[in-house]
């Protein structure tokens, strides 16, 4: 016998995604039982001696023998405690030892035999309760506003203010750049002139497009333009606007159904800011300048002052330590940062990197934040699979309850690009699906927040390389299940790489700027092909009831087709996607009779049981069951 084979080849099966094999599918809740079975083919039950399920809990280990009858070697278990379960079967045959597991660490799916005892086990999240994720965000469509460079509301298009030591960009269709001294770091900050103002402006554009919240990335008084620098946590940053205006915003966005999540930065402040002070740019007394400063325990420094722990090295962004007591409590106390901004009326916060928090202080400010508002979010920026992800040494607790109520979907978008990008066939599209909807209990899988851009990625259109795989692309997100994030200007085509690039202004086609006013009859920088196409799909998501609340399953039709199946009892809807270049000929099997296409109007009668479809190639069609 080989080192790794399918277990099929030896008379054995298991397989974690059906439940034939593995009852319930996908995650658990704390004190419930599953139930596994291995078939076997009679050629072999004679040569099997013992099967046990091995099953591993933190630094636990326990063999539990299982029992047999004709058809299948059994067990089933009560999982008692909170938390990630490993699990594999150990296989005595003939008085040698093999093992049954997946073909990598916590992926499911078919077992496979090995040899080796190292050989990969499956995963079982075990969750505690886990409340509903609240629906404006769960079903929602969450638009991502980089506030310098969305939108001036300001008459003539002026500053509201200028901060020292930066340069203004005279045209707002510059392309951003930085401007970097010897060792990369930033020596003057550029700036547009976007504010909140201009946000207000462009309400009634966000809500005809469908959006039910926006996200913005940071808009406390910071040095720089991205705001990740943070200079007072209580101060709106003077460019943007302040604290009257903000609330204007609050209310007006939430007059249209539309809420506010901001975007939370503390794991790190700025440099030049009220509690480090490195500048002396403002009069309280700084951690940097004093160890006798008030603000001196929250930073970890090696030797004061010049050598301090920092994010990444970037010594701009010293690090906070969060669970000091004095710095936990200006955040997340009864009168802190945190409730101060939730009390305004915001819907929850965006965590920046969240991997850098301790688990503890996330379930505290969660736990603020939902004792003002119970029906707030708190997403957490997370580009792995969140149910096993080891921060700092630390498994993380993000998907088992009390903790994040969302995470960045980035896996999601690596493995739907890949997918168009013919690096990975629809069959590892589906088992990469398949394994993030076993391993993330049902709730969290919901409301993963899908996304395809974001301020930390190259624009989605630039990396796809073409128009036709990012069209692709935007009806496979928006048609997905649970939240979808839109980020600024992808719903027009806007392309650029890498941070400063992918960080340009909304092509707008009226606007006004440094006291000249700009208008567009045919708009250079603003793809309409694009942005019909985004007004068509987020139309259907509008309408469509089984987008927003269906479930979904997946069907390979191809190597290179994939469909998703959005359905409950009543509706069904298949988005189906081709990434070859060249069209194919697809058959779903169904028991229905007429679907109609929901892009053409076109209607599609069933043969026997088998719907037949062309597919053009780097295309897709969404079609609707009628009958």
């Amino acid at each position: 016998m080989n080192d790794m084979k399918p277990a099929s080849d030896i008379g054995l099966y298991f397989d974690s995604w059906d439940e034939t094999f593995k009852k319930p599918f996908g995650a658990i809740e704390r004190n419930s039982k599953v139930d596994f079975k291995i078939s076997f083919e009679p050629t072999i039950s004679s040569k099997i001696n013992r099967i046990d399920m091995e099953l591993f809990y933190e630094d636990k280990k326990m063999f539990i023998e299982m029992n047999y009858d004709s058809e299948f070697y059994y067990i089933s278990w009560k999982f008692e405690h909170i938390g990630l379960y490993f699990y594999r079967f150990v296989i005595y045959i003939d008085h040698h030892r093999y093992f049954l597991g997946p073909e990598y660490l916590a992926t499911g799916g078919l077992a496979l035999i090995y040899e080796d005892e190292k050989a990969p086990s499956y995963q079982l999240t075990v969750h505690g309760k886990i409340e509903k994720v609240p629906e404006f965000y769960s079903e929602g469509t969450v638009y991502q506003i980089f506030v310098d460079r969305f939108s001036n509301g300001n008459e003539n298009g002026q500053l509201l203010d200028i901060k020292p030591n930066s340069y203004i960009y005279s045209s707002w269709e510059d392309t951003p750049s930085y401007i970097k001294g010897p060792n990369g770091e930033i020596l003057r900050w550029d700036f547009y002139g976007g504010n909140l103002k201009g946000v207000i402006d462009k309400l009634d554009y966000l809500k005809q497009l469908g959006v039910t919240c926006i996200y913005l990335n940071p808009i406390f008084l910071a040095r720089s333009c991205h705001k990740y620098d943070t200079a007072d946590y209580s101060k709106i940053d003077s460019m943007f606007g302040d604290e009257e205006l903000f609330k204007e915003l609050i209310e007006k966005a939430k007059n249209k159904n539309i809420y506010i999540i901001l975007d939370g930065v503390f794991s790190h402040t700025g440099s030049d800011s009220i509690y480090f002070n490195k500048y002396n740019s403002f009069s309280s007394v700084g951690a940097y300048q004093s160890k006798e400063s008030k603000y001196f325990s929250w930073f970890k420094f090696k030797n004061h002052p010049e050598s301090y722990d920092s994010w990444w090295g970037i010594g701009d962004l010293p690090n906070v330590n969060e669970m000091e007591p004095s710095y936990l409590e200006f955040i997340t106390g009864e009168e802190g940062i945190v409730a101060k901004w939730m009390k305004m009326g915001i819907k929850g916060f965006r965590l920046d990197v969240a991997d850098e928090l301790p688990e503890e202080f996330i379930k505290i400010l969660r736990k603020r934040m939902k004792s003002i508002d119970k029906d707030s979010v708190l997403l957490g920026e997370v580009w792995e699979d969140a149910t096993n992800k080891i921060s700092y040494g630390e498994r993380r607790q993000y998907m088992l309850g009390e903790s994040l109520d969302s995470v960045t979907a980035y896996p999601y978008r690596r493995t739907l690009f890949n997918f168009i990008n013919r690096e990975i066939s629809a069959q590892t599209f589906y088992n990469i699906c398949t394994m993030f909807k076993e391993n993330y209990p049902k709730e969290y899988y919901k409301s993963a927040l899908k996304m395809i851009g974001s301020h930390d990625v190259q624009r989605a259109m630039t990396e796809l390389g073409s128009e036709k795989k990012f069209l692709l692309a935007v009806t496979m997100q928006l048609l997905f299940l649970g939240p979808v994030l839109i980020y600024y200007g992808d719903e027009v085509g806007l392309t650029g790489g890498k941070d400063p690039e992918n960080r340009a202004t909304y092509p707008w086609d009226s606007y006004e700027h440094l006291g000249f006013k700009y208008e567009y009859k045919t708009n250079p920088r603003k793809n309409l092909n694009v942005f019909n196409h985004y007004k068509k799909i987020l139309e259907i998501r509008k309408n469509e009831s089984v987008i927003k609340k269906g479930n979904v399953s997946y069907l390979v039709l191809s190597n290179r087709s994939i469909a998703y199946r959005r359905f409950d009892d009543k509706n069904e809807i298949f988005v189906i996607a081709n990434s070859s270049e060249l069209s194919e000929e697809v058959i779903i099997e169904t028991n229905s009779k007429k679907y109609v296409d929901l892009l053409t109007g076109e209607e599609l009668f069933v043969t026997g049981d088998r719907l037949e479809l062309i597919i053009e190639g780097e295309s897709s069609r969404i079609i609707k069951r009628m009958q």
